[in-house]
């Protein structure tokens, strides 16, 4: 019993950071796109993620955010096709996003958002979200 109390003391303190995060352009929202890339949860890609994607600002409000924001989306629709039944089992993915220079090596997790529900976060690899946390 006590377990479940520290466990849901942590999850009411982690998840109120995601609607603060997003105010503080540390995390991009690009829920909006998920319907069209044939996913269901919400999605936020992390500042430095999405900066290392060639972004000029971090928000939707540039030409070309649709494309970028969608580009990523199918590239973890694709790393999740590839990994068949072994990916389903886990709650986060590493794939690769092609840029200009190179690549971007990236890592999709699937955790609580503010309110417990599920809901993506889109990170460099190896970055921790939240800021502070441990990678596993």
């Amino acid at each position: 019993m006590a377990t479940f109390e520290i466990s849901q003391a942590l999850l009411a303190a982690a998840t109120k950071r995601r609607r603060v995060a997003r105010k503080a352009e540390l995390l991009v929202d690009i829920s909006i796109f998920t319907r069209s890339a044939s996913m269901s949860i919400e999605v936020d890609v992390t500042s430095q993620a999405w900066d290392a994607c060639g972004a000029p600002e971090r928000s939707l409000a540039w030409p070309g955010s649709d494309d970028l924001a969608l580009d990523l989306l199918k590239a973890v629709r694709a790393a999740a096709a590839r990994s068949g039944e072994a990916g389903m089992h886990k709650n986060s993915l590493d794939f690769v996003y092609l840029v200009d220079d190179g690549v971007v090596a990236m890592t999709f997790t699937v955790g609580p958002g503010d309110d417990g529900e599920p809901i993506g976060t889109i990170t460099l690899r190896g970055e921790a979200w939240p800021p502070g946390s441990t990678i596993a």
